[in-house]
């Protein structure tokens, strides 16, 4: 008689190795409890009043608090799905040429809500929209949540995120920083302020004859009038009548007297440490020019 002994194979021992398969084997089969969602599912379907689908329909999700919304369109089946919805209170557009426009208000969603909603569109002969009150008709799929559900009051708490309000741009008729118009102020400033009480005034317009060199201007008459003694001055081919307050020049000069040879003018002149100083000189009549104009 024959005796047969079945062994069966185990290992050595349940060691650390085996602990850790087991473990794992036990989080991969586990892992869709432990999934978490901080946002809501809209879905549903869109019908005519003859239970017939209704593609193309566009439904759009309204948060009332934040003024934001998501929109999905219908397919072929009717059916709609507008994820990622962040918890709160919504209205709900259902839209579609030739029909009715469907509001649903008043809907809040929790977090991790999956809500679905089916709307009915009736023909409309004229503009009209229909007013649903949220809560009616809704169908809970799924809910998932790892914790404790956020209450609607915890949601008020959270701060409003306030929507972008553009602003126009009004600095149109200000200087531009970076022209030359802006730096020639900034250097005049600088040479003012260096300069001290004797620095010329860079922001006074230009006279005419100041774009001209002294040496290349000619006195060539004099004229009274109503007590007022002016002078002729020939710049190229033009005759230009100044008088005492005016300038002449490309060194500031003022003119501080005029007689019936010269004209007096003082000149601001800049030396080498770019301080400003004074400095007197005389543009004499032109003999030959007042022989000729006798």
């Amino acid at each position: 008689m024959t005796t047969r002994v079945r062994r069966q194979w185990r290992p050595a021992s349940a060691g650390p190795f085996w602990t850790a398969a087991l473990f794992f084997a036990w989080i991969s089969l586990a892992s869709p409890a432990f999934a978490q969602t901080t946002t809501a599912t809209l879905r549903g379907k869109v019908s005519d009043g003859q239970a017939g689908v209704l593609p193309g329909a566009t439904v759009t999700a309204r948060q009332t608090h934040t003024n934001t919304s998501r929109a999905s369109v219908t397919s072929e089946l009717g059916q709609y799905v507008i994820p990622n919805l962040p918890p709160g209170p919504y209205d709900i557009l259902v839209e579609l040429p030739r029909f009715a426009t469907t509001r649903r208000s008043a809907l809040v969603l929790q977090v991790g809500q999956e809500v679905t909603i089916d709307f009915v569109l009736t023909l409309a002969t004229v503009q009209e929209t229909i007013e649903v009150v949220g809560g009616v008709g809704l169908l809970e799929i799924t809910k998932t949540s790892l914790g404790a559900t956020i209450k609607n009051d915890q949601l008020d708490a959270l701060p409003v995120v306030k929507p972008y309000e553009p602003v126009p741009y009004r600095a149109f008729e200000l200087p531009d920083p970076f022209g030359s118009a802006k730096i020639e102020l900034a250097i005049a400033a600088a040479a003012k302020s260096k300069g001290g009480a004797n620095a010329p005034d860079a922001a006074r317009p230009k006279e005419p004859l100041e774009a001209y060199p002294l040496e290349s201007l000619k006195m060539v008459g004099t004229l009274s009038q109503k007590n007022v003694t002016y002078a002729l001055v020939r710049a190229d081919n033009s005759v230009y009548r100044v008088k005492a307050g005016n300038y002449l020049g490309q060194n500031f000069g003022v003119i501080t007297g005029i007689t019936d040879n010269q004209i007096n003018l003082k000149e601001l002149v800049q030396d080498a440490s770019g301080d400003w100083t004074e400095r007197k000189i005389a543009l004499q009549i032109v003999e030959a020019e007042a022989a000729k104009g006798r």
